[in-house]
């Protein structure tokens, strides 16, 4: 055929070779006296038949399914133009088509793969999603190594949490077609972790199925060879992920693959991934299998353009990792066998990859050139050091702690070359505007009025409020998830600051724009409340008659919350509830049976409408904890009723979604309901905390918006040109997460260590200082609190430093033994004024009258409390045990004695007439 290809170079010749390996012809653009030509010359063949088998030659139609799809799985043959091969295989197809190329809407999509097992790939995956996820990412992980599966063990979540995976997806889809629409909810298993809720990530594990009895069969009646020759939208595996990805948005897919030539390998490799993370143990026998892996990815493989654009993108395509690498103990030895290894791959991505691109203008980096987000070197391949710890735990967040406490944190590097190398865009950094004359004296006085008024209900009362003073982070993605339904989070986290936040629709969608969400469902939802303490909801008095009038029974009082969800929804959409005209009549009606039908018809009918429309409406609770009653019993049957209703109704109204705000102590302690297990973190229900950047953002946020502090920040090199756009958007100045800026910009305001001098440090550092001694005794820390001791700080001070920072730290000491901790208890007087209190008296207070200087043994206190207030020490224990889950002690084990000491952080401490030892 090649020698036919040179004699006729007008026409196109394409060999077909079967299973069997029988050939067969398809010969294009040939004229009749060539294909006459063309007929003489195989005649001439000797012993063609005992070659080939029977000849006939037939004509083709360009035009039909069958050219069609020649020419589309043809490859070319080396040196020729016009002659191409198409293999006709039972398996690994993949390998020699690929899928396509992803939808451009779609985010990256990282695949770890490794030609051989026991390289630690799907360790190295993990730990890179569990990275990304608590930086604020949202993270998909699939589990495509479906021979070898098990991903989500390493995440210690349990077979019995698995409904459906990946496996079973492939089944329903081959036989529903492309008609079949999955219920995401019973593929996906989120991995709850506080570090990931506090910045606003999300990680989704997406298992390749319940590895029961029945896996192998479910597994056996796959075809993934079919599977891998489908391309493009069609395929299963994409349609895996687009659904994954319409039912959430992410900011990365995370894709687990099978070792060695496999279809799901294949169809990963090429066309799936945007990113190849291709995983080989350190030792030199291992480092053969790259040049096979490289020759048999089809970008690196095939390309018609050999531009030094398209090198500069395969370069970012595919990034190199060694595992269980042992580097010699001397230093000289070690720095020799990394220059020699990337020699060694150098040589290997040359050949396998750019020598195509020498000619074109290329100059390919050499083994000593380093990685830069700019221009990333193809062959500077990441190190995992073989940490022998790792056999010791099972699970990816102690791997984590292990890797972190290593100075070079060697699977951060792996995250950080991924994300800031290879899958980084350029960007152009603006020249910042010349800073002006500071005025420090207006600096210090727009710190003194940092902090509001001490309730969001009124610190947040419009949608300037919101853009002078509300930082849009990542951990409010789960505020606008339809999903998602119970925010819980302790006093002063900021329920109420979002729950005020969705009154404000315009505002809403330039934060939902800004946090990369989804903007359909945002535009088309309408906000109303449900309860909060105002004089439209319903009063103690009301809740009080519905518990009388229900007896208690949990079906009646859902009953009630139906009832006032729908007189809460009518004027919201617009359409007049004629059975129930007040909320007496809720109460009065539970057990009326017409009456409930007419308000689950009407229900019924909303949501048609509201479907009809394409519209969403969402109602939000607040204030439950004071709004209900203060008794903890009642209060505790009304909360359950309350999400045991909103956790069903979604099911048959999925038009119509709830926000319910509340206590984090009073969901574990108080509410009860059958399915309560059932709600998932992540998912269904989220937990507002904070961290120390975020927390610096917020005072910063509110800082940004005063010329002065601009001034001293330009004077810094601290404001950036950007940030001048950002004063005039709907969402004004938003400090960006950056904690190497927000360091230096705290700096500038309150200095670097606690005391002056060369010996400063020794007193602590004022980042850590502040967030350390604003933090509960849980580690918790509130924004209220930050912002407070910042104000306080200020007015203490009265006048600026003359040079430095802004703020003398010693400010911050008097600051918090004074006005902040007893501030800080006040919040928490009121927070726990019922369920910390005997009669009239509230206990934190009497501490100081029975021990001033603490820590104090748990054993000693509950007997000076017992004597002093009259009460019992169950019932005392159990006061302890929740002012312990609040925050306001801890407990810590005496290590000489073994005896347990109760401890009360800095933030109370003072404010409560106490102080500690030392």
């Amino acid at each position: 055929m090649q020698r036919a290809a040179a004699e006729f170079p007008q026409a196109t010749f394409t060999c077909v070779r079967d299973i069997y390996g029988r050939c067969s012809f398809a010969v294009e653009s040939l004229s009749e006296p060539a294909y006459q030509a063309f007929e003489q010359r195989l005649a001439g063949i000797q012993d063609i038949e005992a070659l080939l088998g029977p000849v006939h030659v037939q004509e083709l139609d360009a035009t039909s399914s069958l050219g069609k799809l020649i020419r589309e799985l043809r490859r070319p043959l080396a040196g020729l133009g016009n002659a191409f091969v198409v293999e006709r295989l039972l398996c690994n197809e993949s390998w020699l088509r690929g899928m396509g190329e992803n939808p451009a809407s779609w985010p990256p999509v990282v695949a770890f793969y490794s030609f051989k097992g026991g390289v630690g790939r799907s360790t190295s995956a993990a730990l890179t999603a569990l990275t990304l996820a608590r930086e604020g990412k949202r993270v998909i992980v699939v589990d495509l190594d479906l021979e070898a599966p098990g991903i989500e063990g390493s995440f210690s979540i349990p077979q019995s949490d698995i409904r459906a995976g990946v496996v079973d997806f492939l089944l329903e889809r081959a036989v529903l077609g492309e008609a079949y629409r999955p219920d995401v909810d019973d593929f996906v298993l989120p991995f709850a972790d506080p570090t990931i809720a506090a910045n606003g990530g999300s990680l989704i594990i997406v298992p390749a199925g319940k590895l029961d009895e029945t896996y192998m069969e479910r597994l056996g009646r796959v075809n993934l060879s079919d599977i891998g020759r489908t391309i493009g939208e069609k395929n299963p595996i994409r349609a895996l992920i687009e659904a994954l990805l319409a039912w959430r948005p992410a900011d990365v897919v995370i894709v687990d693959c099978r070792t060695g030539f496999t279809d799901v390998g294949g169809m990963t490799l090429n066309g799936l991934s945007t990113l190849d993370v291709l995983v080989f143990r350190g030792g030199e026998a291992d480092r053969r299998y790259l040049p096979i892996v490289l020759r048999h990815i089809l970008r690196l493989r095939h390309q018609e353009d050999a531009t030094p654009e398209l090198a500069e993108r395969l370069s970012r395509s595919f990034l190199i990792v060694f595992t269980m690498v042992e580097l010699p103990a001397k230093m000289e030895e070690a720095e020799q066998y990394v220059a020699d290894l990337r020699e060694q791959v150098s040589e290997i991505c040359w050949k396998e990859v750019f020598e195509k691109f020498n000619r074109e203008g290329y100059m390919y980096p050499s083994a000593t050139a380093l990685d830069t987000p700019h221009d990333p070197v193809p062959h500077d391949a990441v190190l995992l050091p073989y940490l022998r710890d790792f056999a010791m735990v099972s699970l990816v967040p102690d791997m984590h702690r292990i890797q972190s406490e290593r100075p070079e944190k060697p699977y951060d590097v792996l995250v950080r070359r991924i994300m800031d190398v290879k899958l980084a865009k350029p960007e152009k950094t603006p020249h910042a505007a010349p800073a002006g004359e500071v005025n420090r004296q207006k600096v210090l006085s727009a710190i003194e009025k940092v902090t509001g008024k001490p309730d969001g209900e009124t610190e947040f009362a419009t949608v300037e409020d919101f853009k002078r003073k509300f930082v849009p982070r990542t951990a409010y993605r789960t505020l606008l998830d339809p999903k998602a339904y119970i925010m819980l989070g302790r006093k002063g986290a900021g329920k109420s600051v979002l729950f005020q936040l969705l009154k404000h629709q315009e505002y809403l969608k330039s934060i939902a724009e800004h946090l990369g969400l989804e903007m359909r469902t945002v535009s088309t939802t309408r906000w109303g409340i449900g309860f909060d303490v105002s004089p439209s909801s319903p009063s103690h008095d009301d809740f009080l008659h519905a518990l009388e009038a229900s007896r208690g029974d949990p079906d009646l009082i859902a009953r009630f919350w139906r009832a006032l969800s729908a007189l809460r929804l009518a004027p919201l959409i617009g359409r007049p509830l004629p059975d129930l005209p007040d909320v007496r009549a809720c109460i009065e009606r539970l057990e009326d049976l017409p009456t409930q039908r007419a308000v689950q018809a009407w229900l019924d009918q909303a949501n048609a409408g509201l479907e009809a429309e394409g519209r969403f409406c969402c109602l939000s609770y607040d204030d439950l904890d004071v709004g209900l009653t203060r008794d903890v019993n009642k209060r505790g049957r009304l909360i359950s009723a309350l999400a045991d209703y909103w956790q069903q109704a979604p099911r048959r109204w999925p038009r119509i979604r709830a926000k319910i705000f509340l206590r984090d102590d009073i969901w574990m302690r108080e509410v009860h309901f059958t399915d309560k297990s059932k709600i998932r973190d992540g998912i269904d229900r989220t937990t507002i905390t904070w961290d120390g950047a975020d927390i610096y953002r917020t005072i910063l946020k509110r800082l940004g918006h005063d010329e002065e502090v601009r001034k001293l920040f330009r004077q810094a090199g601290l404001w950036r040109a950007e940030f001048d756009k950002m004063l005039t958007s709907k969402l004004g100045f938003v400090p960006p997460f950056d904690e190497d800026w927000i360091m230096k910009s705290v700096h500038v305001l309150a200095g670097e260590t606690m005391a002056g001098g060369e010996y400063g440090y020794k007193k602590g550092y004022v980042y850590p200082w502040v967030l350390t001694h604003s933090a509960d005794a849980t580690g918790d820390i509130r924004p209220r609190i930050a912002l407070l001791l910042f104000s306080e700080a200020a007015k203490i001070q009265k006048t600026a430093v003359a040079n430095g920072s802004i703020l003398n730290p010693r400010s911050f000491v008097q600051a918090l033994r004074g006005q902040v901790s007893q501030q800080a208890v006040a919040d928490l007087r009121i927070e726990f004024k019922e369920e910390w209190s005997k009669g009239e008296l509230w206990i934190p207070d009497v501490f100081s009258s029975l021990e001033r200087i603490w820590p104090i043994e748990e054993e000693v206190l509950l007997d000076l409390l017992r004597d002093e207030c009259n009460l019992k020490r169950p019932e005392l224990k159990e006061m302890l045990d929740r002012m312990v889950e609040a925050g306001l002690v801890e407990r810590r084990k005496n290590r000489k004695t073994g005896r347990i000491l109760l401890q009360i952080p800095d933030i109370y401490l003072f404010g409560l007439g106490l102080t500690r030892r030392g």
